[in-house]
């Protein structure tokens, strides 16, 4: 259980999914930033990750570019660009004078998960692979 969960958990309401959360100023959100991964990518996968998992649920404000670039303390251009390409790849809308919000689209949401699962699972079957684990070893040990 992460840090968000644990906030998550001592939440004032519950999202639609029945999960309890906290109002979005009072959530805390660890970003683990690795160099050699272009840093707007990292930001547009762990947004889009918090996105999946409900910490910011359908219809919801996000943080504005200066308050997640301080959260996350990287430049605010870089946050945006971030921003830009989820808002490109339909996870949030901005709606003039509101903010940014995330998609009413249960749907996208629902197919980045399948998804996101899906590479998750194949990169792990890769490196099994390269460790000489076949499928055989893997599923026979699980019996």
């Amino acid at each position: 259980m992460d840090s968000i969960d644990v906030i998550a958990l001592h939440g004032s309401h519950r999202s639609g999914a029945g999960k309890p959360v906290l109002p979005l100023k009072e959530r805390v959100m660890p970003w683990k930033l690795d160099e050699s991964i272009p840093i707007y990518l990292q930001l547009l996968n762990q947004l889009k990750l918090k996105i999946v998992r409900g910490d910011y649920p359908p219809g919801e404000t996000i943080p504005s570019v200066r308050e997640l670039a301080a959260q996350a303390q990287v430049n605010p251009n870089t946050m945006q660009r971030a921003l830009m390409e989820l808002e490109r790849e339909g996870f949030v809308v901005t709606h003039r004078g509101k903010g940014r919000m995330v998609t009413d689209d249960a749907s996208r949401i629902e197919q980045e998960k399948r998804e996101a699962a899906q590479r998750e699972l194949t990169d792990c079957l890769e490196k099994l692979h390269l460790m000489g684990i076949t499928r055989e070893e893997l599923f026979a040990n699980g019996r």
